[in-house]
């Protein structure tokens, strides 16, 4: 099985978390901030429904104050929250932010614009027909799709919905997700090293901590021994409690790296490593219900496949589209290089770069994948892609925030 490229690995989690799709239930506003909508939304009425003010000030005809040389008498108040009435287009009306507009009056004049005298108000001469009015249906026309399925919702997703009088929306289900570790030389955080060749577990709580940020819940974590038969028993365990199994390790090929032939026997592999770095042994497929990914054992490679190669299924399984799952497509802004660069050629490679002063990126030192302090010090990931060989100095290059990863 040849290596895959990084949009290949992408169609097919696509491909594959569309055919597993969580099905939708309806969740309150408070409930729904980082989940997936489930089916198209339209607004129900104009946003805002009717002529309002955009300011505190006097309301008036703009034709009228004109003819008036703008010393207009002031013959009422407007508040929000009260009932559109009718005026007199020859006079001014205080009127609060959000009151709406009687229909004889065209535009407003900001408080601190104006003159007041006794029963009367001189306005400023250098406004426009319309100003400081916020027209009905101006930010969202009755009937206008809002929302569409598949989007991911966050806060101004979910103050539209509010606005529009809506106390929920139906999002898909959280994709139940399983992590599975292996090693015998790994310990737990917390507990005492055994001997000189242990080490302590460092992106099982991270793995955790990501899935928190995304429409997903970890409803099961396990540690295999190095050996075939409790490999394979915690592997069984595991997808069948998951719509997404990760497994953290086991996927390079070594002596006791027991993930792909776990994977052939419960179920299908669909890719066996790609075509990127770090994160060359990443293997997916499916065992049982379970969408499986086997990542790298080292800790930064795991981590960042984890953010995007398991993020993208979470995504997948829960409704989102092709586009929105990938955050090559969607969430990278470009940035120039602040030194040169080597690649090897016919590969994608995510550096782990800085954002200095100037706004330049500043690719970390070392690219080794055990280096934990490489994520800690860096605020994001350049994209290198896979023509690419020779990159020098000033070269724009999209780069990823590790917030809209889900590190951060």
């Amino acid at each position: 099985m040849s290596l895959a490229t990084h949009e290949e690995a992408m169609d097919v989690l696509y491909a594959s978390g569309h055919k597993a799709q969580r099905p939708a239930v309806h969740r309150t506003l408070k409930a729904l901030f980082g989940r997936v909508l489930a089916g198209d939304l339209r607004a129900p009425f104009d946003l805002p429904q009717r002529d309002n003010a955009a300011v505190d000030g006097f309301a008036f005809n703009y034709d009228r104050a004109r003819r008036a040389t703008f010393r207009l008498p002031v013959v009422g108040d407007l508040r929000a929250g009260d009932e559109a009435i009718g005026a007199d287009a020859g006079a001014a009306m205080r009127i609060a932010t959000g009151a709406p507009l009687p229909t004889e009056l065209d535009t407003i004049a900001m408080h601190e614009q104006c003159d007041l005298v006794p029963g009367f108000v001189r306005l400023p001469d250098d406004l426009r027909r319309g100003d400081n009015c916020r027209r009905a249906g101006e930010d969202v026309k009755r009937g206008a799709g809002v929302l569409r399925a598949g989007q991911r919702l966050g806060a101004p997703e979910i103050a539209t919905l509010a606005a529009l009088g809506m106390s929920g929306a139906k999002v898909h289900r959280k994709v139940r997700v399983a992590l599975m570790t292996s090693g015998d030389e790994v310990t737990s955080p917390g507990d005492s090293l055994s001997g000189e060749g242990q080490t302590y577990d460092a992106y099982t709580h991270a793995l955790i901590a990501a899935t928190g940020r995304l429409p997903a819940r970890c409803v099961f974590t396990i540690h295999a021994a190095d050996r075939f038969s409790a490999f394979l028993n915690a592997f069984r365990r595991a997808c069948q409690r998951a719509d997404l199994l990760v497994v953290c390790a086991g996927a390079a090929g070594g002596p006791s790296d027991f993930a792909y032939e776990a994977l052939r026997r419960e179920g299908e592999v669909f890719i066996r490593g790609v075509r990127i770095k770090p994160g060359r042994p990443l293997t997916i497929g499916r065992a049982g219900d379970a969408l499986t990914l086997c990542l790298p054992g080292n800790p930064v490679a795991s981590i960042l496949c984890f953010a995007l190669y398991a993020r993208a299924a979470i995504l997948a399984l829960s409704g989102a589209g092709r586009k929105e799952i990938d955050l090559c497509d969607g969430a990278a802004l470009p940035l120039r290089l602040a030194v040169s660069k080597r690649k090897k050629a016919d590969r994608r490679e995510f550096w782990r770069a800085s954002v200095t002063p100037k706004s330049l990126a500043l690719p970390y030192p070392t690219d080794g994948s055990g280096i934990i302090s490489s994520l800690r010090e860096t605020s994001g990931i350049l994209v290198a892609h896979e023509a690419l060989e020779e990159v020098p100095a000033g070269a724009s290059l999209p780069f990823i925030p590790y917030a809209a990863m889900g590190l951060r």
